[in-house]
Formats: C-alpha cells, structure tokens, sequence
C-alpha cells in the first residue's frame, strides 16, 4: 500500500489530470440536457459568429407563411428542448403504467457511486495478484516498472469484471421476466393469442394493450427472441472468466511461493556461519543426530510456510469470487430489462407525483419559451437594422415592421397544426377551416374536440361523432351551450341500449 501511495503522489499531475477528465465526462453524460442548452445560448448569443450574428444577414422570407428563414432557425434551434418539456400528467401516469405492465415498478439503476464502489473493491482485490502477474508479464523489469505495471493489470481485470458481472445480472434479470411471461402463459392455459409481442407498444402509445392478458402485456415491453425463452450466453461467459482469474492467479501465486522457498532452503544460498559445535570436537554421531535434527526443523519450517501460502491464496481467490457474486447481484437488483423502462423512469425518477411533473415541467418550459423569445427578438431587431442600411423590397420591410407577430410561441402553434394536418389531413385542425363531415358541412374544431374529451372521459372517435351529431355550428345558429349540450348527452345516454363488449361506456361524465 505504501508504494502504491508513493506511485500516486510520483504521478499525481497525471492522475489527477485523468480524474477531472473522467469526472468531468460523467457530469457532461448526467446533466447533458442543461449543459447542451447552456451551450446553445452561448453559441446563440455570441458576437460576430453566434447565430444571431449570422442569421440577421439573411433577409430572405417565405411568401406563403412570412416568415424569415432566420426566424424559423432560430426558434427551430430552441424546439426540441421546448418539446421535451411536457406538462402533461397523463404522461407520466402512462410511465408508471409502463413501469408496472413490464413487472419493473420500484427499481432504480445503479448509481454512480455504486459503480465506483464496486471498481474500488474489485481493483483492490485485482492489485493483490497484479504485482505477480506484472512480474511474469514484464518479465526482467525494474521493480519500479513492475509496480506501473500492476496498477495497469488490476484496472483492466476490474474494468472487465464489473461490466461483466453487471451484464449477467442484467441479463439473470431479463431471464426471470421472461420466465413469468411462459409461466404465465402456460398456467393461464391461454389459447386465443400466439406467444408473440404487440409492436404496436410503445411509451407514447402505452395503453393500446390494456385489454390484453398480463402476459402479453409483459411480452410487448420486454425483448426476446423468437421463442421467448431464457438465454445465458453472458452469463455463462462471465462465470467461466471469473473461474479462470481466481484459479489463474492462485496458480501463478503459488508457483511465486514455491520458487521463493526453493531460494531460501538452497544449500547453495546458504550462508556458511559456524555451528554451535565447530571448533569444539564434538563426536561424528553427535554432530550427524543434530543436522538430522535441523533438516527435520527445516522441513517443517518450509512446509508450515507453504500450507499458509496456499491457504491464503485460497481464501484471497473465495473472496475475489464473493465480489464478483455480489456484482452479479447488484446487476440483478439494479437496471431494466424493458424496452422503454430506462426512460420512463427517468420520467418519474425525481417526481413524487404527476402534480409535481406538470408543475416542473411548465417551469422548464416557460423558461425555454423565455430565453428563445428573448433570442427572437434580439434576431427581429438586427434584421430591421440590417434592412435600413441595405434595399429590400416593401413585403420584407413590412414583415419586419409586424415581426412582434411572429413570436415563439406563434411557430411552435403552426408547427403543432403542420404536424397534425400531416399526420390526420381528415381531421381539421383548430383555427383552421373546416371541411364537410356533418350534416350542415362543418366539423368542431381540435380545440372542441380536446376540451369535450377531457369532460366527458370518451376516446378520440365517439368524442368526435356526438359533437358532429349533437353540436353542429350551423350558418345562422348559435353554438350550444355547456349546459344544453350536457342535456343533450343525457338524453342520449338514456336512449342509448347498453353498451356491448369493448364499447366505451363513458364513466367519465
């Protein structure tokens, strides 16, 4: 331990030069959302070669929405960090849906700290059989080399032995979730549906599957292989490297220990001091009796030495086992198997509640919303600068006279209603006209239809058919109100038979 702490302090500039560099990447790859942000608001907002400095030179527009170019580079720039903000607590609760249809509720990945915990542990373990090794690997080296070289083995041995051990327990737990879902399977005596995944699944499209069996729902979330079964190739890899270092380097010590007292009983490396007899004219046969003695004494002496050198050596490589055993069991209790899990649980990893989600997240993009509508304006301002000093012609000018209507949030809404028209060009989209579908020509709005299906707790469709039976804006007519059309849907629930099998039955009025 010493000579590892004097190499520490011999090399501490390096060391600890590769300690900010390691640090510094984990924080970049924990907090990568703020910092990029904060990046992009410098790179936004610097002189000469920021993007409000170049982009104020390009005055080009677009006739059919007016916007400027750099306008919609701008606010794209600030988009994704503005969308992944999502206020929304029915997202959230369809994370924690996740979570519990893939049986992963309740788990945490491996932090930070517990990775660190387990390298130290398996690199001090590692440094124990390092120093022999680094002898036979450097072999002719000078004890100072050899040391360098220790340190570089036991971080390699306990660089692959804690990734390989996470990755069985992973893997150990991706084998219990599957085993749940034939066991399921085979004791709900399940005959309807093929042992084979919905794809239609995903974290944003989370409850397309409620209707299925628990097994299913398991399966949907969870990556398997054709025939749903358990595999256990890293697992068996693992094993056989943790065998072969702990029974590798309790042979490579032992043999150290044997080539060490062959040294020291070596008659030839003996020193020659007199005996206790010499000089004195003790007897032939006396002299004879104690060398016997001595050569006994001597035996017992090298024998006692290389059963305690084994014996450690043993006990070292048991424990070298139990730390590998105890990563496999942190890589068990820790990480996802799910397709999804990872991020939903970074979702709802700092939230007690769907309250304090939305509540978090309209804080966050408020403040984005903020800082990209700050940088548009400062752009709107140096394009009108730029356009007073070069010739334009008179649409531009206007355009950049009216540029407070054009603001952020104005792109993210007509971006929101371009995506909508591509996704559904049936549906219209809100302030947008509409086209025939009823029975006077017109349909609600999105807006309508949004805010009735949060009132009446219906899906998308029936939602969508009521108002164009029931609420239909006629040339002329007042639109109902929320009381008449509540009657409205009273009276047609009480007209209405019963709902068959699969029908939504509308428990949310």
């Amino acid at each position: 331990m010493d000579d590892l702490l004097a190499l520490l302090n011999e090399y501490r500039i390096i060391v600890g030069a590769l300690l900010t560099v390691f640090l510094t990447a984990v924080a970049l790859w924990k907090w990568w959302d703020r910092v990029s942000f904060w990046w992009l608001r410098v790179m936004v907002h610097l002189p000469v070669i920021g993007k409000i400095a170049r982009l104020s030179r390009n005055l080009d527009y677009d006739r059919r929405t007016g916007w400027f170019q750099s306008e919609q580079e701008i606010c794209a720039a600030f988009l994704p960090y503005y969308e992944s903000a999502r206020p929304d607590s029915r997202y959230f609760d369809d994370c924690l849906s996740y979570l519990r249809k893939v049986q992963e509720l309740g788990r945490n990945p491996l932090s930070l700290w517990g990775w660190l915990l387990l390298a130290v542990l398996v690199f001090l373990e590692a440094l124990g059989f390092s120093y022999v090794l680094a002898g036979y690997t450097i072999p002719g080296a000078s004890e100072a080399l050899q040391e360098k070289g220790a340190l570089a083995i036991a971080f390699l041995i306990a660089t692959i032995m804690v990734f390989f051990t996470h990755w069985a327990g992973h893997e150990l737990h991706h084998n219990t979730l599957v085993k749940k879902v034939r066991t399921w399977y085979t004791t709900g005596g399940e005959t309807r549906h093929p042992m084979v995944p919905n794809t239609r699944v995903s974290l944003d499209n989370e409850h397309v599957d409620d209707d299925e069996p628990a097994w299913r729902q398991l399966l949907n979330r969870l990556p398997a292989n054709a025939s749903v079964t358990p595999g256990y190739k890293v697992t068996g890899l693992t094993l056989f490297l943790i065998l072969f270092i702990a029974v590798g380097a309790t042979y490579v010590r032992g043999q150290v220990l044997e080539t060490t007292l062959i040294e020291q009983h070596n008659p030839e490396n003996a020193v020659d001091y007199p005996g206790p007899y010499d000089g004195i004219g003790v007897p032939p046969e006396i002299r004879r009796d104690q060398e016997k003695v001595d050569a006994e004494i001597k035996e017992e002496t090298e024998e006692s030495e290389r059963k305690g050198g084994w014996a450690t050596f043993i006990i070292l490589a048991i424990v070298f086992v139990f730390l590998q055993i105890i990563g496999i069991l942190t890589g068990m209790k820790t990480g996802f198997a799910g397709k999804e899990s990872a991020k939903a649980h970074r979702v709802i990893g700092h939230f007690g509640n769907g309250d304090e989600f939305v509540a978090f997240h309209e804080r966050k993009r408020n403040r984005v919303a903020r800082l990209a509508q700050m940088s548009l304006g400062k752009l709107q301002g140096r394009m009108l600068d730029r356009a007073a000093s070069v010739h334009i012609d008179g649409k531009a000018h206007e355009l950049l006279r009216h540029s407070a209507e054009r603001d952020f949030h104005t792109y993210v809404r007509d971006r929101s209603r371009a995506e909508k028209r591509a996704d559904d060009p049936v549906t219209p989209v809100a302030g947008e006209p509409a086209s025939p579908g009823g029975d006077d020509g017109t349909e609600p709005d999105e807006a309508q239809v949004l805010e009735w299906m949060e009132k009446f707790g219906w899906d998308r469709a029936r939602t969508l058919r009521f108002l164009r039976d029931n609420m239909p804006v006629r040339p002329g007519r007042r639109a109902l109100t929320e009381e008449e059309a509540l009657e409205l849907l009273l009276n047609s629930a009480a007209n209405r038979p019963e709902p068959g099998a699969g029908e939504d039955r509308g428990e949310g009025v």
